[in-house]
């Protein structure tokens, strides 16, 4: 039956039999076989094909998505610790938009592998938006964006305000934009648009990057003011100045301990703000 289950998975994901055939080393008939053998299981019809390439997912096969993905991972990892004759301890994987991951998750790391001694956490930095498709996927335990995300499988809760200002010299007629998907792309498409700012375009995919264009006196770009130093001039900005890092949980979460540890986090961060750690 597991083998169903990634089956499905897959075909959830690419819509396409095709693709899923080639990612599982299969062929197409037996894709659809192997389909058509679930939804006899579990008598519901899981994909409504509309010709050869169109696959439409059921309000059955939303519903049994992200339980699929919780079926796979508890079974990965426990085969794979018993194997491993490992004493069982939990992985916890931290997934972070950019922002996040360098200058607010490390302030959180040394109190969560302090007080949650039998868990291994590891850190994947990627931009928000994928964060967000990752932790719909239960790639990622939880996570840390800079951006509203908007997921039915997943909870989010505002756990720090950041203010964000205006970087760079006054008379430079660029502006530095991250990807699409990145929370800071967001903010600053933002204050151009409102303030009707046509400027030359540079785009960077790495918040370092931008960083070390501005202390070289080139551009200017809306960044966080926890990544300003000294050799970077900046100015307080008024329209959108505040956002908010947002801490994603999943909504069926089946590891107590990883209620605890979103639990830990949502009273540790005040804590640590009270406490000026930020």
């Amino acid at each position: 039956m597991l083998h169903l289950l990634h089956t499905f998975v897959s075909v959830y994901e690419t819509r396409n039999f095709t693709h899923t055939a080639e990612d599982l080393f299969l062929s197409q008939p037996t894709i659809s076989a192997q389909i058509k053998k679930l939804e006899e299981h579990l008598q519901v019809e899981l994909f409504i094909r509309n010709g050869k390439q169109e696959i439409i997912p059921t309000k059955e096969a939303i519903f049994l998505y992200p339980r699929a993905l919780q079926i796979i991972e508890e079974w990965d990892d426990t085969s794979q610790r018993l194997k491993n004759q490992e004493n069982f301890r939990l992985q916890c994987i931290i997934g972070c938009s950019h922002t996040c991951a360098v200058y607010f998750v490390p302030k959180l790391i040394p109190y969560l592998v302090k007080q949650f001694p039998n868990v291994d956490f590891s850190i994947k930095l990627m931009n928000s938006e994928e964060v967000g498709q990752q932790m719909a996927q239960n790639k990622v335990s939880i996570g840390f964006i800079e951006k509203p995300e908007r997921n039915e499988a997943i909870n989010q809760t505002a756990i720090y305000e950041d203010e964000l200002v205006l970087a760079g010299k006054e008379d430079s007629p660029y502006w530095l934009l991250r990807e699409n998907e990145s929370g800071l792309r967001f903010y600053n498409e933002i204050y151009l648009r409102e303030n009707n700012l046509l400027p030359q375009i540079l785009y960077v995919d790495n918040n370092e990057a931008i960083l070390a264009l501005l202390r070289e006196g080139f551009g200017r770009s809306i960044i966080s003011k926890l990544a300003i130093s000294h050799d970077i001039a900046y100015e307080a900005i008024h329209e959108h100045h505040l956002r908010h890092f947002y801490l994603l949980t999943h909504k069926a979460v089946f590891k107590d301990v990883l209620r605890e540890i979103s639990a830990y986090i949502e009273i540790l961060v005040p804590h640590l703000l009270e406490n000026k750690v930020f």
